[in-house]
């Protein structure tokens, strides 16, 4: 099973964990984010596994499309207080 985790985001760049995706498949998910929501990202290995990197001038887009699905214990993953 393939796993989505969200790490290290901040106000200035984040960083999505694509566990087990290739290179290729990380490229399309970025491409999707470009495309569907102006989005500027980029493949990023760290370690092991690809994550999606997103550029400091697009944060604050990600950070507001995908705010209110977060469930509110996990707001501190994207520096929301309660």
């Amino acid at each position: 099973m393939k796993e989505t985790r969200i790490s290290g985001y901040s106000s200035l760049k984040g960083a999505i964990a694509e566990c087990d995706f290739e290179k290729e498949e990380v490229q399309i998910l970025c491409d999707a984010l470009r495309d569907n929501f102006n989005i500027r990202a980029k493949p990023a290995k760290d370690k092991q596994f690809w994550r999606i990197y997103v550029y400091a001038e697009s944060s604050a887009v990600l950070k507001n499309l995908i705010l209110p699905h977060m469930h509110q214990s996990f707001l501190y993953k994207l520096f929301v207080k309660d």
